[in-house]
Protein backbone atom coordinates (compact mmCIF):
# COMPACT_ATOMS: atom_id res chain seq x y z
CA UNK A 1 0.00 0.00 0.00
CA UNK A 2 1.12 3.59 -0.89
CA UNK A 3 0.07 6.54 1.06
CA UNK A 4 1.35 10.57 -0.02
CA UNK A 5 1.89 12.95 2.55
CA UNK A 6 3.66 16.29 2.87
CA UNK A 7 5.62 15.15 5.90
CA UNK A 8 6.00 12.18 7.90
CA UNK A 9 6.85 12.88 11.30
CA UNK A 10 8.86 9.47 12.46
CA UNK A 11 8.33 9.08 16.55
CA UNK A 12 5.55 10.37 18.82
CA UNK A 13 7.45 11.31 21.76
CA UNK A 14 7.61 15.12 22.87
CA UNK A 15 8.94 16.48 20.20
CA UNK A 16 7.05 14.29 17.18
CA UNK A 17 4.36 15.09 19.33
CA UNK A 18 4.81 18.87 19.32
CA UNK A 19 5.32 18.66 16.01
CA UNK A 20 1.92 17.01 14.81
CA UNK A 21 0.48 19.66 17.18
CA UNK A 22 2.01 22.80 14.96
CA UNK A 23 1.07 20.79 11.74
CA UNK A 24 -2.48 19.94 12.61
CA UNK A 25 -3.22 23.75 12.62
CA UNK A 26 -1.86 23.79 9.08
CA UNK A 27 -2.81 22.48 5.20
CA UNK A 28 -0.15 20.41 4.73
CA UNK A 29 -0.90 16.58 5.04
CA UNK A 30 0.61 14.45 7.53
CA UNK A 31 1.41 11.16 9.00
CA UNK A 32 2.91 10.39 12.58
CA UNK A 33 4.47 6.73 13.42
CA UNK A 34 6.15 5.12 15.83
CA UNK A 35 7.13 1.33 16.49
CA UNK A 36 5.38 1.41 20.16
CA UNK A 37 2.38 1.26 21.82
CA UNK A 38 0.08 3.68 23.04
CA UNK A 39 1.40 5.07 26.50
CA UNK A 40 -2.14 3.14 28.59
CA UNK A 41 -0.38 -0.22 26.67
CA UNK A 42 3.10 0.54 27.74
CA UNK A 43 4.18 -1.66 30.71
CA UNK A 44 6.78 0.08 32.91
CA UNK A 45 8.48 -3.15 33.60
CA UNK A 46 9.15 -4.27 30.46
CA UNK A 47 12.65 -3.27 29.17
CA UNK A 48 11.25 -2.63 25.85
CA UNK A 49 8.22 -0.47 26.77
CA UNK A 50 10.25 1.81 28.66
CA UNK A 51 11.87 3.52 25.72
CA UNK A 52 9.47 2.75 22.89
CA UNK A 53 6.08 3.84 22.18
CA UNK A 54 3.66 7.08 22.86
CA UNK A 55 5.34 9.58 25.03
CA UNK A 56 8.89 8.56 24.36
CA UNK A 57 11.68 7.39 25.76
CA UNK A 58 10.96 9.63 29.32
CA UNK A 59 7.69 8.49 30.07
CA UNK A 60 8.70 6.56 32.65
CA UNK A 61 12.02 7.82 33.63
CA UNK A 62 12.91 10.88 35.91
CA UNK A 63 9.19 12.88 35.28
CA UNK A 64 11.56 16.46 35.31
CA UNK A 65 10.80 19.31 32.66
CA UNK A 66 13.15 21.69 32.70
CA UNK A 67 13.69 24.87 31.99
CA UNK A 68 16.08 27.98 31.02
CA UNK A 69 18.88 27.74 31.29
CA UNK A 70 18.65 24.16 30.76
CA UNK A 71 19.29 23.09 27.02
CA UNK A 72 21.40 26.29 26.32
CA UNK A 73 21.32 25.59 22.57
CA UNK A 74 18.04 25.94 22.33
CA UNK A 75 17.62 28.96 23.27
CA UNK A 76 19.71 30.62 20.60
CA UNK A 77 17.58 28.82 17.92
CA UNK A 78 17.99 31.52 15.39
CA UNK A 79 13.70 32.18 14.43
CA UNK A 80 12.72 33.96 17.09
CA UNK A 81 9.05 33.87 16.50
CA UNK A 82 9.02 30.53 16.25
CA UNK A 83 10.86 30.26 19.62
CA UNK A 84 8.69 31.90 20.96
CA UNK A 85 5.38 30.53 19.70
CA UNK A 86 7.08 27.12 20.04
CA UNK A 87 7.45 27.84 23.71
CA UNK A 88 4.17 29.39 24.63
CA UNK A 89 2.66 26.23 23.08
CA UNK A 90 4.51 24.26 25.14
CA UNK A 91 3.79 26.11 28.48
CA UNK A 92 0.37 26.19 27.61
CA UNK A 93 0.38 22.40 27.40
CA UNK A 94 1.79 21.91 30.66
CA UNK A 95 0.09 24.23 32.42
CA UNK A 96 -3.17 22.05 31.51
CA UNK A 97 -1.61 18.97 32.85
CA UNK A 98 -0.69 21.10 36.08
CA UNK A 99 3.01 21.76 35.74
CA UNK A 100 4.45 25.49 36.87
CA UNK A 101 5.82 26.85 33.87
CA UNK A 102 8.35 30.09 34.01
CA UNK A 103 8.17 32.72 31.45
CA UNK A 104 10.34 33.13 28.18
CA UNK A 105 13.71 33.92 29.38
CA UNK A 106 14.11 38.16 28.98
CA UNK A 107 17.81 37.69 28.07
CA UNK A 108 18.80 33.93 26.77
CA UNK A 109 21.96 34.80 25.89
CA UNK A 110 23.07 36.20 29.43
CA UNK A 111 23.61 32.59 31.36
CA UNK A 112 27.45 31.18 31.41
CA UNK A 113 28.68 28.38 33.59
CA UNK A 114 32.46 29.73 33.45
CA UNK A 115 34.94 29.42 31.03
CA UNK A 116 38.21 27.20 31.30
CA UNK A 117 40.76 27.52 33.64
CA UNK A 118 38.15 27.95 36.60
CA UNK A 119 39.04 24.47 38.24
CA UNK A 120 36.07 25.49 40.71
CA UNK A 121 33.01 23.68 40.84
CA UNK A 122 30.47 26.01 39.15
CA UNK A 123 26.13 25.54 39.50
CA UNK A 124 23.90 25.57 36.58
CA UNK A 125 20.83 26.09 38.72
CA UNK A 126 17.68 25.91 36.64
CA UNK A 127 14.22 25.65 37.15
CA UNK A 128 12.75 22.21 37.13
CA UNK A 129 8.90 20.85 37.76
CA UNK A 130 7.38 16.76 38.08
CA UNK A 131 4.44 15.69 37.22
CA UNK A 132 3.05 11.92 38.21
CA UNK A 133 2.82 9.45 36.30
CA UNK A 134 -0.60 9.26 35.87
CA UNK A 135 -0.36 13.09 34.97
CA UNK A 136 2.05 11.81 32.39
CA UNK A 137 -0.34 9.35 30.70
CA UNK A 138 -2.77 11.99 30.63
CA UNK A 139 -0.93 14.21 29.18
CA UNK A 140 0.39 11.95 26.30
CA UNK A 141 -2.68 10.59 25.68
CA UNK A 142 -4.45 14.37 25.00
CA UNK A 143 -1.75 15.08 22.89
CA UNK A 144 -1.96 12.03 20.44
CA UNK A 145 -5.64 12.32 20.67
CA UNK A 146 -5.16 15.93 19.56
CA UNK A 147 -3.32 14.94 16.64
CA UNK A 148 -5.41 16.00 13.20
CA UNK A 149 -3.36 13.67 10.63
CA UNK A 150 -2.36 10.13 9.94
CA UNK A 151 -1.51 7.49 12.87
CA UNK A 152 0.47 4.60 12.12
CA UNK A 153 0.79 3.26 15.93
CA UNK A 154 3.16 0.04 16.48
CA UNK A 155 4.77 0.81 13.01
CA UNK A 156 8.46 0.41 12.93
CA UNK A 157 10.09 2.89 9.93
CA UNK A 158 12.82 0.29 8.28
CA UNK A 159 14.10 2.19 5.90
CA UNK A 160 13.85 6.06 4.30
CA UNK A 161 15.36 6.84 0.68
CA UNK A 162 15.46 10.26 -0.72
CA UNK A 163 15.13 10.87 -4.58
CA UNK A 164 17.24 13.95 -5.06
CA UNK A 165 16.07 14.24 -8.51
CA UNK A 166 12.45 14.38 -7.77
CA UNK A 167 13.21 15.88 -4.09
CA UNK A 168 11.18 13.46 -2.49
CA UNK A 169 11.59 10.49 0.36
CA UNK A 170 10.25 7.19 0.21
CA UNK A 171 9.36 5.42 3.88
CA UNK A 172 9.03 1.66 4.35
CA UNK A 173 7.04 1.42 7.57
CA UNK A 174 5.64 -2.64 8.81
CA UNK A 175 3.07 -3.00 11.25
CA UNK A 176 4.48 -4.30 14.45
CA UNK A 177 1.39 -6.48 14.81
CA UNK A 178 0.76 -8.31 11.64
CA UNK A 179 4.28 -7.22 9.57
CA UNK A 180 1.89 -5.88 7.00
CA UNK A 181 4.51 -3.27 4.81
CA UNK A 182 3.13 0.37 4.48
CA UNK A 183 5.01 2.99 1.61
CA UNK A 184 4.83 6.78 2.47
CA UNK A 185 5.31 9.20 -0.29
CA UNK A 186 6.79 12.16 0.77
CA UNK A 187 7.83 16.00 0.19
CA UNK A 188 9.68 16.57 3.53
CA UNK A 189 10.25 14.46 6.60
CA UNK A 190 10.94 14.60 10.33
CA UNK A 191 12.52 12.58 12.05
CA UNK A 192 11.93 12.76 16.17
CA UNK A 193 13.28 9.43 16.69
CA UNK A 194 14.43 10.28 20.74
CA UNK A 195 17.89 9.88 22.32
CA UNK A 196 18.52 5.82 20.47
CA UNK A 197 17.23 7.69 17.35
CA UNK A 198 20.84 8.11 16.55
CA UNK A 199 21.78 4.14 16.78
CA UNK A 200 19.13 3.42 13.98
CA UNK A 201 20.85 2.54 10.60
CA UNK A 202 17.45 3.90 9.18
CA UNK A 203 17.57 7.38 10.27
CA UNK A 204 21.19 8.54 10.47
CA UNK A 205 24.40 5.59 9.98
CA UNK A 206 23.46 5.82 6.28
CA UNK A 207 23.61 9.73 5.86
CA UNK A 208 26.61 10.96 4.01
CA UNK A 209 27.14 14.16 6.12
CA UNK A 210 26.98 13.05 9.88
CA UNK A 211 28.35 13.77 12.78
CA UNK A 212 29.36 9.82 13.83
CA UNK A 213 30.74 8.50 16.50
CA UNK A 214 29.82 11.59 18.84
CA UNK A 215 30.25 10.73 22.74
CA UNK A 216 30.47 12.32 25.90
CA UNK A 217 31.73 10.28 28.81
CA UNK A 218 30.43 11.04 32.32
CA UNK A 219 30.12 9.33 35.81
CA UNK A 220 27.03 8.11 37.69
CA UNK A 221 27.17 7.99 41.74
CA UNK A 222 24.41 6.05 43.43
CA UNK A 223 24.18 6.63 46.72
CA UNK A 224 21.60 7.20 49.84
CA UNK A 225 18.52 9.79 48.85
CA UNK A 226 18.42 10.63 52.78
CA UNK A 227 21.93 12.08 51.66
CA UNK A 228 22.14 13.03 48.34
CA UNK A 229 25.67 14.83 47.19
CA UNK A 230 23.04 18.06 46.07
CA UNK A 231 21.70 18.33 49.49
CA UNK A 232 22.68 21.67 50.04
CA UNK A 233 21.89 22.62 46.72
CA UNK A 234 18.29 24.61 46.68
CA UNK A 235 17.79 23.52 43.16
CA UNK A 236 15.78 20.21 42.33
CA UNK A 237 18.10 19.02 39.67
CA UNK A 238 21.54 21.05 40.53
CA UNK A 239 23.77 20.36 38.19
CA UNK A 240 27.72 21.21 38.70
CA UNK A 241 30.71 21.06 36.39
CA UNK A 242 34.14 21.71 36.83
CA UNK A 243 37.06 22.11 33.94
CA UNK A 244 40.52 21.69 33.81
CA UNK A 245 43.19 24.91 33.50
CA UNK A 246 43.82 24.07 29.59
CA UNK A 247 39.77 23.88 29.17
CA UNK A 248 40.48 19.86 27.72
CA UNK A 249 38.39 18.00 30.19
CA UNK A 250 34.79 18.90 31.77
CA UNK A 251 33.57 16.97 34.67
CA UNK A 252 29.66 17.49 35.41
CA UNK A 253 26.84 15.63 37.62
CA UNK A 254 24.44 15.48 34.94
CA UNK A 255 21.20 15.29 36.44
CA UNK A 256 19.68 14.82 40.08
CA UNK A 257 16.97 12.13 40.36
CA UNK A 258 15.79 12.40 43.42
CA UNK A 259 14.31 8.97 45.36
CA UNK A 260 15.33 7.30 42.46
CA UNK A 261 15.92 3.52 40.69
CA UNK A 262 17.42 1.93 38.34
CA UNK A 263 15.85 0.07 35.63
CA UNK A 264 17.23 -2.07 32.48
CA UNK A 265 15.81 -1.00 29.17
CA UNK A 266 16.30 -2.89 25.76
CA UNK A 267 15.92 -0.71 22.22
CA UNK A 268 17.10 -2.57 19.30
CA UNK A 269 18.95 -5.12 21.19
CA UNK A 270 21.04 -2.48 22.90
CA UNK A 271 20.51 -2.84 27.10
CA UNK A 272 20.96 0.31 28.92
CA UNK A 273 20.52 1.58 32.44
CA UNK A 274 18.32 4.20 33.13
CA UNK A 275 17.02 6.00 36.16
CA UNK A 276 13.70 6.51 37.82
CA UNK A 277 11.39 7.30 40.67
CA UNK A 278 11.87 4.75 43.72
CA UNK A 279 9.62 2.31 44.78
CA UNK A 280 8.48 1.62 48.33
CA UNK A 281 10.44 -1.31 48.52
CA UNK A 282 13.94 0.32 47.82
CA UNK A 283 13.93 3.21 50.86
CA UNK A 284 17.35 3.09 51.25
CA UNK A 285 20.41 2.56 49.46
CA UNK A 286 22.99 2.83 52.59
CA UNK A 287 24.70 5.83 53.85
CA UNK A 288 27.39 8.05 52.31
CA UNK A 289 29.95 6.12 53.12
CA UNK A 290 28.86 3.25 50.50
CA UNK A 291 28.12 5.68 47.46
CA UNK A 292 29.25 3.73 44.45
CA UNK A 293 30.62 5.66 40.98
CA UNK A 294 29.49 4.08 38.09
CA UNK A 295 32.13 5.74 35.15
CA UNK A 296 32.58 5.80 32.38
CA UNK A 297 28.95 5.84 31.03
CA UNK A 298 28.30 7.54 27.97
CA UNK A 299 25.55 10.25 26.85
CA UNK A 300 25.22 10.97 23.57
CA UNK A 301 26.66 8.50 21.21
CA UNK A 302 25.62 7.96 18.09
CA UNK A 303 25.77 9.21 14.69
CA UNK A 304 24.38 12.46 14.63
CA UNK A 305 23.34 14.62 11.07
CA UNK A 306 24.49 17.83 10.63
CA UNK A 307 21.66 20.25 10.96
CA UNK A 308 21.44 24.15 10.11
CA UNK A 309 20.26 26.36 12.49
CA UNK A 310 16.12 25.43 11.18
CA UNK A 311 17.03 21.81 12.29
CA UNK A 312 17.18 21.07 8.85
CA UNK A 313 19.93 18.61 7.59
CA UNK A 314 22.22 20.31 5.30
CA UNK A 315 22.26 18.49 2.36
CA UNK A 316 18.55 17.47 2.14
CA UNK A 317 15.14 18.60 2.81
CA UNK A 318 14.83 16.33 6.16
CA UNK A 319 14.17 17.69 9.58
CA UNK A 320 15.63 16.80 13.15
CA UNK A 321 14.21 17.26 16.29
CA UNK A 322 14.37 16.71 20.12
CA UNK A 323 17.41 14.13 21.45
CA UNK A 324 17.37 12.83 17.95
CA UNK A 325 19.68 15.73 17.15
CA UNK A 326 22.26 15.70 19.48
CA UNK A 327 22.10 19.66 20.69
CA UNK A 328 19.98 18.67 23.39
CA UNK A 329 18.59 16.88 25.71
CA UNK A 330 14.94 16.67 27.91
CA UNK A 331 10.98 16.67 27.36
CA UNK A 332 10.52 20.48 27.35
CA UNK A 333 13.50 21.04 25.15
CA UNK A 334 12.23 17.94 22.70
CA UNK A 335 8.33 19.48 22.65
CA UNK A 336 10.07 23.51 22.16
CA UNK A 337 12.37 21.91 19.27
CA UNK A 338 9.64 19.67 17.40
CA UNK A 339 7.58 22.53 17.38
CA UNK A 340 10.26 24.79 15.88
CA UNK A 341 11.34 22.03 13.54
CA UNK A 342 7.84 21.75 12.26
CA UNK A 343 7.31 25.64 11.87
CA UNK A 344 10.50 25.50 9.87
CA UNK A 345 8.39 22.61 7.59
CA UNK A 346 5.38 24.35 7.13
CA UNK A 347 7.05 27.54 5.82
CA UNK A 348 9.38 25.85 3.36
CA UNK A 349 6.16 23.69 1.95
CA UNK A 350 4.26 26.81 1.82
CA UNK A 351 6.58 28.82 -0.27
CA UNK A 352 7.73 31.10 2.57
CA UNK A 353 10.84 30.02 2.91
CA UNK A 354 13.80 29.69 0.82
CA UNK A 355 15.07 25.79 0.56
CA UNK A 356 17.57 24.60 3.39
CA UNK A 357 20.89 26.13 3.01
CA UNK A 358 24.01 25.03 4.00
CA UNK A 359 24.64 27.22 7.32
CA UNK A 360 25.46 24.86 9.97
CA UNK A 361 24.09 25.44 13.49
CA UNK A 362 27.90 24.76 15.14
CA UNK A 363 30.68 24.92 12.91
CA UNK A 364 32.19 21.64 14.98
CA UNK A 365 29.96 19.75 13.27
CA UNK A 366 31.50 20.61 9.52
CA UNK A 367 32.44 17.25 7.84
CA UNK A 368 35.67 16.84 6.48
CA UNK A 369 35.26 15.58 2.98
CA UNK A 370 31.75 16.73 1.26
CA UNK A 371 33.04 15.50 -1.83
CA UNK A 372 31.10 12.38 -2.30
CA UNK A 373 29.38 12.17 -5.29
CA UNK A 374 25.53 11.13 -5.13
CA UNK A 375 23.23 8.58 -6.52
CA UNK A 376 20.21 9.15 -7.74
CA UNK A 377 18.94 7.31 -4.97
CA UNK A 378 20.17 7.48 -1.66
CA UNK A 379 19.37 5.75 1.54
CA UNK A 380 18.76 8.40 4.56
Amino acid sequence: MENKYDVPIIGMGPAGLAAAARLSETPPKFAIADAGKAAQGRDRYCPHDVTCGHGGAGLFLDRKFSFFPSVSYLWSLPRADDLHNAYDWTCGILSAAGLDTPPFPKDPNAYSVGGPGTEEWVLKAYPSDYLSLEARLQLVSDMVNSVNGTLYNENHVEEISYNPISNTFTALAKDGKNGKATVLLARRILLATGRFGPLERVCSASLDIIRSGGWRSDSAFSKASTKPSSATCDSWTPKLRIKEVNGGVEWRTFCVCRQGETCFTQTDGLWTVSGRQLSAAFEALGEDRDAKLISPTLEGVGWYPEVNSDLCLIDRPAWVAGDACGLFRGIVAAMISGHCAAASVINELLGNDPPPSGELCRDIWSHKDRSKQQAQLVRV
